[in-house]
């Protein structure tokens, strides 16, 4: 293979995703069923990973979850680099959520996917549930993969969206389509809801099926989580939130950024011999 070739491919094989970070709410509550899966692999393809991070509240404010919250890892073990702590009240994590309570599709632990579908932020009460993270300036962009399977399945079941918040409680900027689900069956088999940009323009998409979405190309740094349930003017049912991964793509180093440009007019200077 000639060398500017081998420049060009060089160049351009340097844009990897960083590894994934997963997080996956148990249910705590009044007889709780759901067991951490350990390091065991689950999620959907091509996005299935390891060493998920296990949360066992319903508020990343509670005691029980401030260890977790401090010592995230990344699907290959690694300690989680890349978010910032986000401060509200006495409080500072770098994953800061809030619902109603946690509850249980029922599905059960017979599987790492079944395990990662069965426990859920809920909006049982008109607090629908959320997820703030902050990406440090490391990140160009990222993708958040959100599962969701509730025990109400059919209905409609939830409304979910990203935003660009500045404020850690209150309501941010809607970033995505705003995706509204009639079903989130999950009977072992993942079923998508759609893939959705970053888009200054949101609307209302309306979807029959799915039990995740998939959200792309976000470049904001502050990112919100959302789902509406009951205090929607829809009444959107009760906005599970099971699990979510992010997957970020780095920026490039310099040294990076120029074998790219000195990759591209190599394959000019050949296209013109």
């Amino acid at each position: 293979m000639p060398k500017k070739i081998l420049l060009l491919f060089a160049a351009t094989a340097s844009f990897t995703h960083a590894a994934t970070i997963g997080v996956n709410f148990l249910h705590n509550g009044t007889n709780p069923d759901d067991i951490a899966f350990g390091t065991a692999t689950a999620g959907v393809a091509p996005y299935a990973q390891g060493n998920w991070n296990f949360m066992a509240t319903d508020w990343s404010g509670n005691g029980v979850n401030d260890a977790a919250l401090t010592s995230l890892v990344t699907s290959t073990g690694a300690a989680v680099t890349n978010l910032l702590p986000i401060t509200y009240g006495i409080h500072s994590d770098r994953v800061h959520y809030d619902s109603s309570n946690t509850y249980r599709s029922g599905i059960g632990n017979g599987s790492a996917n079944n395990t990662l579908m069965n426990g859920y932020l809920d909006d049982a009460s008109n607090n629908q549930p959320y997820i703030n993270i902050s990406l440090d300036n490391t990140v160009l962009n990222a993708t958040i993969v959100l599962y969701i399977h509730g025990d109400a399945t059919n209905g409609p079941v939830g409304r979910y969206w990203l935003e660009d918040w500045s404020d850690p409680i209150n309501e941010g900027t809607v970033i995505t389509d705003q995706v509204g689900i009639s079903s989130n069956d999950y009977n072992g088999t993942f079923i998508s809801a759609g893939t959705y940009s970053q888009t200054g323009t949101p609307t209302n998409v309306d979807v029959a099926t799915g039990n995740y979405i998939v959200f792309e190309n976000i470049t904001a740094n502050n990112i919100r989580i959302r789902g509406a349930g009951n205090g929607d003017p829809e009444d959107f049912g009760r906005a599970p939130i099971n699990a979510f991964q992010l997957v970020t793509v780095p920026v490039p180093e310099p040294s990076t950024t120029a074998l790219l440009g000195l990759g591209g007019l190599a394959l000019v200077l050949r296209r013109r011999k």
